[in-house]
């Protein structure tokens, strides 16, 4: 038992709350999230204005996830090098830039410019920054700490959509661009104020990182028996995800729903997100992760499965 007769896994979870607070909002704000939540939502008025191939369109979000993909090990290892938290402001400044950009685009290869640039130089402020932060900061509840910390996007994918269509619809998709670069910038100061400055053990471990640095071979990562499960579950899960999140929008209006109800129909995803990664995170606590996942696993593919059976009407 711990302070105030809490078991250890709570009270670390309460005296972590700024940790978690700026975490989930680094998440819901970050590269890997804001961009990717709203691509579907802009796919309909750039068709419209511009006449692009929906096919083009949507190349824009591929090209973020890929980019992000490629660069991620020159992230990580940044990250190791250097600590993550001076990436963190540089990577949503580049964020709120590249929005501020696709705002007065005119040209498709701009949007493909735009969302790949956001993707490598925004990278400091991807998901993992934020998730090293609460692998470092947390113990007993480091699976509920990651948990609340994912849900950030959830949140962010349950409030936005619906506010953004309504932007979109009265000032156009330029004026969502510009409402985005806004929000980033809005956000980031609260983000940096409540992570605080560095703690002592994240130098040392940078200072550590930086010492064994030229011991590191990735051929010892293709060594583990692990890591090939791994990466084959997470390219699986890289293809299916963003291919149904980025067309599900245009999927839900060429059917005959509204844009502002094909909003809300995207808002209810991530509503479910909320239950489902806060029930995750407590599962993991007490359960082989690994298992968890797989569960979680089967029941998606079960969903999808009856969406391509039924329909979307």
């Amino acid at each position: 038992m711990a302070l105030n007769g809490l078991p250890s896994r709570w009270n670390e979870l309460l005296n972590g709350k700024r940790t978690i607070a700026a975490s989930m909002l680094g998440v819901a704000f970050g590269v890997n999230s804001l961009p990717f939540y709203t691509a579907g939502l802009f796919i309909n008025a750039l068709h419209a204005d511009h006449g692009w191939s929906l096919s083009s369109l949507s190349l824009g979000p591929t090209l973020l996830v890929a980019v992000m993909a490629l660069s991620a090990p020159f992230t990580g290892q940044a990250f190791d090098r250097y600590g993550e938290r001076r990436f963190i402001l540089p990577g949503l400044l580049v964020q709120a830039l590249g929005f501020f950009l696709l705002s007065r685009m005119d040209g498709l290869i701009v949007y493909w410019l735009a969302m790949a640039g956001m993707a490598m130089l925004g990278a400091g402020c991807s998901s993992p920054a934020y998730l090293r932060v609460i692998n470092r900061s947390f113990n007993a509840s480091k699976g509920t700490a990651f948990a609340l910390t994912i849900t950030g996007a959830a949140l962010f994918s349950t409030i936005v959509p619906p506010l953004l269509e309504n932007v979109i619809t009265v000032y156009g998709w330029r004026g969502g661009y510009v409402a985005l670069a806004v929000a980033v910038i809005t956000a980031a100061p609260f983000i940096l104020l409540l992570l605080g400055k560095p703690k002592s053990e994240e130098s040392a471990s940078a200072e550590v990182s930086r010492k064994s640095d030229s011991d590191f071979r990735y051929v010892n990562l293709f060594a583990s028996r692990a890591f090939a499960p791994l990466a084959l579950a997470i390219v699986a899960i890289s293809i299916a995800a963003p291919g149904l999140l980025i067309h599900f929008a245009p999927l839900l209006t060429r059917s005959g729903l509204s844009a502002q109800e094909a909003a809300w129909m995207v808002s209810l995803i991530g509503g479910t997100q909320i239950v489902s990664r806060l029930a995750t995170g407590t599962l993991v606590d007490h359960f082989f992760a690994p298992r968890v996942a797989a569960g979680i696993m089967f029941a998606a593919s079960i969903g999808i499965g009856l969406l391509a059976w039924g329909g979307v009407n």
